[in-house]
């Protein structure tokens, strides 16, 4: 027994600075890949919020709006689609929250937009006086390619408005929230 003491002595002795190493360490590297994950998020909703505030800036909306030339705006929504394909449904409405014209995107063909139009009525009014974006986290059930379901995504929203001028409409793009946790 007495032989044991020494080495449980050295056993104390080498375990807790050791285990105090491993824990600073573990924590160094947690936070490094916090900093890490959350740069790479700042950067990919920056980078969506500048792809759809430049492709708002021509407000094509607004005047497709005002003299029904919704069929047009569709093919525009599918082609915007086709080249972002990490947003999931763009929708244009009325200024009440009515939906006009909706398009998916390619892997996106089992969206409800019957459960688009419950969730997208509230959000017209998120979107007033002079700020003509807003962007948002929404509760969703969207079912988008390979069966999955996206339970939460981001919107970013616009104001439309006619040839005087005048708010007539809001376009929502529903951003895809598989992509951002992949990051």
């Amino acid at each position: 027994f007495v032989a044991m003491v020494p080495m449980v002595a050295i056993i104390l002795i080498n375990h807790y600075p050791a285990r105090n190493n491993a824990l600073s360490a573990a924590s160094r590297l947690m936070a490094l890949s916090t900093q890490n994950t959350a740069a790479k998020l700042e950067s990919f909703f920056k980078a969506r919020q500048t792809e759809f505030t430049n492709w708002t800036e021509d407000d094509v909306f607004g005047m497709a709006i005002e003299f029904n030339a919704l069929q047009e705006l569709k093919a525009h929504f599918i082609s915007f689609l086709k080249t972002h394909p990490e947003y999931n449904l763009l929708v244009v409405t009325d200024e009440t929250g009515n939906i006009l014209e909706w398009a998916s995107g390619p892997d996106n063909q089992a969206i409800d937009v019957d459960a688009i139009k419950t969730r997208t009525a509230g959000i017209p009014r998120k979107i007033s006086g002079k700020n003509d974006h807003s962007i948002g986290l929404r509760a969703n059930r969207f079912k988008t390619g390979a069966d999955r379901q996206e339970i939460h995504t981001t919107v970013y929203g616009f104001k439309t408005r006619d040839s005087s001028g005048k708010a007539n409409g809001f376009v929502f793009a529903y951003l895809g929230w598989s992509l951002v946790q992949e990051i």
